[in-house]
């Protein structure tokens, strides 16, 4: 999160605070709660998360649903908002599976639980850590490629699952958190562990964090 970006959203009419939820949400989510915006200025349900609401809504910001019936989920939608990130290309403005979607709210809340550490936000951010800071090889970092539907052009992308990633002052430790929205199994989890297999090993010391929705995978 840069101050410059922050500047860039209160182009369009919003608050310091606003400005800054908004740009966390959009680089490591692209969906948010109400509650999730009363959580990050540490406050209670009130006129300040309704104002914001309005805003977002009214200037067609986000699009709006209720997440399985329950709580309204909103996603960041909007163009204009990533391009003032210099996000243009950034993928969390598609509409995700209800899975995926929980397991984004779920990554949104434990960054919030954890204000004081500094999360690496979106590819390009993670990718120059570690070649640039780190100085580490590109072919240890996980990737995946994708094929065109329209022509034989591929990409190369990484760190597709756009899980957390997060730093603490004066530690040199990488933290990786691994989100389980609610699988039946720790395939998901066998298989981050592989991908990054390469990346843990080249860093030597690392943490892997793993979050879950239901204590039943803990002890295995």
């Amino acid at each position: 999160m840069t101050e410059e970006s922050i500047r860039q959203l209160q182009h369009f009419g919003y608050t310091e605070d606003e400005a800054r939820f908004l740009n966390l949400a959009a680089l490591h989510s692209g969906y948010f709660t109400c509650r999730q915006f009363n959580t990050y200025l540490g406050l209670e349900r009130g006129g300040t998360s309704q104002r914001f609401i309005e805003k977002v809504v009214v200037r067609k910001h986000v699009r709006f649903e209720r997440y399985q019936g329950q709580e309204i989920v909103y996603h960041i939608r909007c163009l204009g908002i990533y391009n003032r990130l210099g996000q243009r290309d950034n993928r969390n403005r598609r509409e995700k599976a209800p899975f995926t979607v929980k397991r984004r709210l779920m990554g949104l809340d434990f960054i919030l639980a954890h204000p004081s550490c500094r999360f690496l936000a979106g590819e390009v951010e993670k990718v120059e850590h570690f070649l640039v800071q780190r100085q580490l090889d590109i072919g240890v970092l996980p990737r995946r490629h994708f094929q065109s539907h329209t022509t034989e052009q591929s990409a190369e992308r990484f760190f597709v699952d756009k899980l957390p990633i997060f730093l603490e002052a004066d530690s040199p430790l990488v933290h990786f958190v691994y989100v389980d929205e609610g699988a039946q199994s720790l395939e998901g989890f066998k298989t981050f562990l592989r991908q990054h297999q390469p990346l843990f090993n080249a860093l030597g010391g690392f943490e892997v964090v793993y979050v879950a929705a239901e204590r039943q995978w803990f002890t295995k």
